[in-house]
C-alpha cells in the first residue's frame, strides 16, 4: 500500500507541508470556527453586545501570540498587512454575531459562507492574479450552495439585515487574500499574533462606548463560554489556517474551509433546536462539491522559496575513471558495454595503450 505522507523533506532538510495535509488543516480550521455560532448566540442571550462577544474571541489568542508581533526588516510590511486584515475580520463577525440575534443561524451561516467568491475577486486586486477557471467554478458553487441553503427563510427579512449578514463574507474574503498572497515572510505565530491584534485593537473602540453589563459577563457560566470562545473559534482556527491557507492557495483554502456550513447545520440542529431544511442539505452538499473542484495551487512566493530550495540542494556528479595504469598520454577510456575482446581488455588495464594497438596491427601486417 503506498505511503502519503503529510510532510515531505527536501535534500536541505526543510520539511515542506504536503497539499493534502494543508487542505486538512483548512477544513479543520472551517470546522472549528463553526462552534461560534452556539457560542455567539448563548452570549448574546446571557447579556451580551456583539462585539464584547467578538472581543472576547480575539483575547485569549493576543495574551498567548502578543510577543510574538514582528515589526523589523521585511516583515514589517507583512505586520502591517495582517494588522488590517485582523481589523476587517473584526468588524466583520460583529456583524455576524448581529445577524445571529434576528436571523436562524443556518440563514447566517449560508450567507457567510459566500466568502470564496470574495476571496478570489480580492486575491485578484491585492496580487493581480486572475482566477483559473476551476477557482471561478468553486466560488460559484459554494455560492449557489450557500442560496439554496438561505432558500424561502430570507423572505419576509429587510434587506438591511441582508447587508448585514453579507459584510462577515466580504470581510472574510479579504482576509483569505491577504493571508494566501501577503504575509510569507512571517512564520504563522507571528501572522496570529498581528491578526489578532489588529481585530482586537479595532474593536476597543466600540466596546468603550458600550455599558458594562454588555461587556463583562455576570455569571461563572457566562465567563467559561467567553472564555471558550477564544480558545475553540479563534485560535486553534487561525493556526490550522494561517499553516494551510499558503500552502493551497486562496481558492481551495476557502472553499474548503466552507465546510464549515454543513458543521454550523449540525450544531444548529443538535443544541439550538433548527433542524435542517432540505434546501439547507442541497446547499451544504453543492458546497461540498464546491470544494472537490476547487484547485489546489501554491501563491507565487511559495513556488519561489521551494525553487530557492531545490537549487541549493548537492547535486551527485558521477565519479571519473581513472585512467589505467600503463597510460603515458594521460587520456581516459570511454566505457562501451558490450564489447569483447582486446579492447575489453584494455579497458581493464592489460593492454590500453593506442601505442600497444598500433604496434600489434603492424606485427599482424607482416605475418601476412
Amino acid at each position: 500500500m503506498r505511503n502519503v505522507r503529510s510532510v515531505k523533506t527536501l535534500a536541505d532538510g526543510t520539511a515542506v507541508l504536503s497539499t493534502r495535509a494543508a487542505t486538512a488543516l483548512v477544513v479543520t480550521s472551517g470546522i472549528s470556527a463553526a462552534s461560534i455560532a452556539f457560542f455567539a448566540r448563548s452570549l448574546t442571550d446571557a447579556g451580551l453586545s456583539a462585539a464584547a462577544v467578538v472581543l472576547f474571541r480575539f483575547a485569549a489568542t493576543v495574551l498567548i501570540t502578543g510577543r510574538s508581533i514582528a515589526l523589523s526588516g521585511p516583515k514589517r510590511a507583512a505586520s502591517t498587512w495582517a494588522f488590517v486584515a485582523g481589523s476587517a475580520l473584526g468588524l466583520g463577525w460583529v456583524c455576524y454575531v448581529m445577524a445571529i440575534e434576528t436571523l436562524q443561524v443556518a440563514t447566517v451561516a449560508a450567507i457567510y459562507m459566500t466568502y470564496p467568491a470574495f476571496a478570489l475577486v480580492a486575491t485578484w486586486a491585492i496580487a493581480g492574479a486572475a482566477p483559473a477557471t476551476r477557482g471561478v467554478l468553486g466560488a460559484v458553487l459554494v455560492l449557489a450552495g450557500a442560496l439554496i441553503a438561505v432558500g424561502p427563510t430570507g423572505a419576509g427579512v429587510s434587506s438591511w439585515t441582508i447587508l448585514l449578514a453579507f459584510a462577515a463574507p466580504l470581510s472574510f474574503g479579504f482576509v483569505v487574500a491577504v493571508l494566501s498572497d501577503r504575509v510569507h515572510a512571517l512564520q504563522p505565530i507571528e501572522t496570529i499574533a498581528a491578526t489578532s491584534l489588529g481585530a482586537f485593537l479595532g474593536l476597543v473602540p466600540i466596546v468603550a462606548t458600550q455599558p458594562l453589563d454588555a461587556v463583562i459577563p455576570a455569571d461563572g457560566r457566562t465567563w467559561v463560554l467567553a472564555i471558550s470562545v477564544g480558545l475553540l473559534t479563534s485560535l486553534i482556527p487561525m493556526v490550522c489556517f494561517v499553516v494551510g491557507a499558503p500552502v493551497v492557495g486562496s481558492a481551495r483554502a476557502g472553499a474548503a474551509a466552507s465546510l464549515e456550513l454543513p458543521m454550523v447545520f449540525v450544531i444548529a440542529w443538535t443544541i439550538l433546536g433548527e433542524p435542517p431544511t432540505l434546501a439547507q442539505v442541497a446547499g451544504g452538499t453543492v458546497i461540498l462539491l464546491a470544494v472537490m473542484v476547487s484547485p489546489a495551487r501554491r501563491s507565487p512566493d511559495d513556488d519561489q522559496q521551494l525553487e530557492t530550495r531545490r537549487r541549493r540542494r548537492p547535486r551527485l556528479r558521477p565519479a571519473r575513471l581513472q585512467a589505467p595504469p600503463g597510460r603515458r598520454d594521460g587520456r581516459q577510456a570511454s566505457l562501451r558495454p558490450g564489447r569483447s575482446g582486446p579492447q575489453s581488455g584494455a579497458l581493464l588495464g592489460t593492454t590500453s595503450s593506442r601505442r600497444h594497438r598500433r604496434g600489434r596491427s603492424v606485427r599482424a601486417g607482416r605475418s601476412v
